[in-house]
């Protein structure tokens, strides 16, 4: 085990990320978590995720699976004349899975995983798909999907791709035996493929959530020790060259369940998580939000705690 000095959780700077602030209809400046949308995304039957929400809350991009993750569709969901109307994106795999939807910074391109047959490879391998942004006429229009090449999809397993800008992203895979996260460079032809320090990567398995556009900023899940139970998720900022260790976000983003799946947009904080009404357990995980405020206030709570770099 090793240990290094870090900065302090409020010392990150977090809300860079932060959109602006809007009331929607389902905004709630609740103090504990509130599932997002009951009944349009999050469901009792089935496991959530969301990626991308619009600044007036009306369009949203998530993934929807069934309870033992055999299929997954990404879906877009408008909500026009007061009634939400979803219906899966246009290159969706039919039956198959796909999760995770990334935007470039550009807004042109989106990176998502689907298990979709490849060259050499069968059906049923987690890889990092691309697929072109052609517009918005009340909903996205998409090009055709196209895996990205190798050295970013292997003959492992490579999955939950988040753009920094338009040239770089990053994914994580299995390749070396456990699930780290890897830096993607592609200028043209040329692609470089880096993983992240040891500040960020162990032996438990890692997988990033969202980055800010400036790529200094980054909320990723981990399965460790020294968590709250299943994946936790985690804060951490670029420091040059290398990353300061991941923080464990304290409660109630955090459980005794399984959190994962965070972003920020429109001055709310969202995250999947297991957890029910009365602090229970679920067999699937709903989006939950908080005000982005109240998520501050918790890493202010956190600044007199030293955060001392503890990676298995």
């Amino acid at each position: 085990m090793f240990k290094r000095n870090c900065l302090t959780a409020v010392q990150f700077s977090f809300f860079v990320i932060a959109g602006l602030f809007f009331r929607a209809s389902w905004a709630s400046e609740s103090t504990e978590p509130q599932i997002f949308l009951p009944g349009v995304v999050s469901s009792p039957d089935h496991h959530e995720g969301m990626h991308w929400i619009d600044s007036d809350g009306d369009s949203l991009l998530f993934t929807r699976a069934d309870p033992d993750f055999s299929t997954s569709t990404i879906f877009q969901a408008e909500k026009l004349y007061d009634e939400w109307r979803i219906a899966p994106v246009s290159f969706s795999s039919n039956g198959g899975y796909d999760a995770g939807a990334s935007f470039s910074a550009n807004a042109e391109s989106l990176i998502f995983t689907s298990t979709r047959a490849i060259d050499q490879q069968p059906k049923g391998n987690w890889n990092i798909w691309q697929v072109p942004v052609l517009g918005l006429d009340n909903r996205f229009k998409f090009g055709n999907a196209r895996p990205l090449p190798d050295p970013i999809n292997t003959q492992a397993a490579e999955c939950c791709a988040v753009f920094i800008d338009n040239d770089r992203f990053l994914f994580s895979s299995d390749r070396d035996g456990t699930w780290d996260i890897y830096l993607a460079d592609v200028e043209g032809e040329n692609v470089k493929v880096t993983a992240l320090t040891d500040s960020i990567n162990t032996a438990q398995g890692e997988w990033p959530s969202a980055i800010s556009y400036n790529g200094s900023l980054l909320l990723l899940s981990s399965i460790r020790p020294n968590g709250r139970g299943g994946d936790d998720i985690y804060i951490s900022k670029q420091l040059g060259d290398s990353w300061s260790c991941a923080s464990i976000l304290p409660a109630p983003i955090n459980s005794t369940h399984y959190e994962d799946s965070a972003f920020v947009a429109n001055d709310r904080f969202f995250w999947s998580s297991r957890r029910v009404e009365g602090g229970a357990g679920s067999k699937v995980s709903n989006v939950f939000h908080l005000p982005i405020s109240e998520v501050e206030l918790l890493l202010t709570a956190m600044e007199s705690e030293p955060i001392v770099c503890q990676n298995p």
